[in-house]
């Protein structure tokens, strides 16, 4: 079973995409139990951040938050570089997971179909976004 995940965050990926200095990675390794996903969210150059979550959907389209790995903070806070540490369960997801297993998210991030987003105050779309894949 695969146990690592990773995205890479660029405003480039984010729909639509946004000119920014910011970019960050997320990190997510699965409990010995499968029962929670453990998170580390970095973002670097990043200006009024209010959020970050995971959303299903394809590619180049935006779809639905599953889960909050961060906010909603208001105002938004400012970094140079950042690092927001936690761990997701079942009773953290929303949206169309809300109710759902760990599992079940990790079948979505597996076909290809979770993704990270990270918003500011100026970006109400996303500022930053990247896939999630398996890491091997």
């Amino acid at each position: 079973m695969l146990k690592q995940f990773f995205s890479r965050l660029k405003g480039e990926h984010a729909v639509p995409a946004v000119a920014t200095r910011a970019s960050g990675s997320t990190e997510f390794v699965l409990s010995s139990n499968g029962n929670k996903l453990h998170f580390r969210l970095q973002v670097k150059n990043m200006k009024k951040f209010t959020q970050a979550r995971i959303h299903l959907g394809d590619h180049w389209k935006n779809g639905p938050a599953v889960a909050y790995l961060f906010g909603n903070t208001k105002p938004g806070i400012s970094v140079t570089s950042g690092i927001i540490t936690g761990q997701l369960m079942a009773a953290d997801l929303i949206g169309p997971l809300q109710g759902a297993s760990i599992s079940e998210l990790l079948e979505e991030i597996k076909a290809g179909r979770a993704y990270v987003i990270v918003y500011s105050e100026f970006c109400s779309s996303g500022e930053l976004r990247g896939p999630i894949h398996p890491q091997s």
